[in-house]
């Protein structure tokens, strides 16, 4: 199941991307909606995507319904790694940013740039 975790000082929500299979979207639904509440509605987001990248429609559909699900509880911004520290290559690119959602979602490098970009 996809890691979440919270930094409340910074007001920002860490999703760390992984497998995952059907039967633990809800648990993942409902631990993404408490870290959501406990954060205020304006909250920063650092997402980071598995090494492979989002290469299926399955994973694809997770990150946007995932992305739409922090826009309704109070995200402004989102910010994607690639978990390998690897710049994200063409194909890998697009991947994320071709779905539609109601909040814009970045790209960096690595963590501490994502962090960087979060941080303005």
């Amino acid at each position: 199941m996809p890691d979440i975790r919270i930094n409340k000082l910074k007001n920002r929500l860490y999703i760390f991307l992984q497998d995952w299979i059907p039967t633990e979207l809800p648990g993942f639904v409902r631990k993404l909606e408490s870290a959501c509440l406990a954060l205020i509605p304006g909250f920063t987001c650092l997402a980071v995507i598995p090494s492979s990248g989002l290469d299926n429609r399955r994973d694809r559909d997770f990150f946007s319904n995932t992305m739409d699900l922090i826009s309704a509880y109070g995200a402004k911004k989102v910010v994607c790694v690639n978990a390998a520290g690897e710049q994200f290559s063409e194909r890998r690119t697009s991947i994320p940013m071709s779905f539609q959602s109601r909040i814009s979602v970045k790209q960096a490098a690595d963590l501490k740039k994502a962090e960087d970009l979060l941080n303005d």
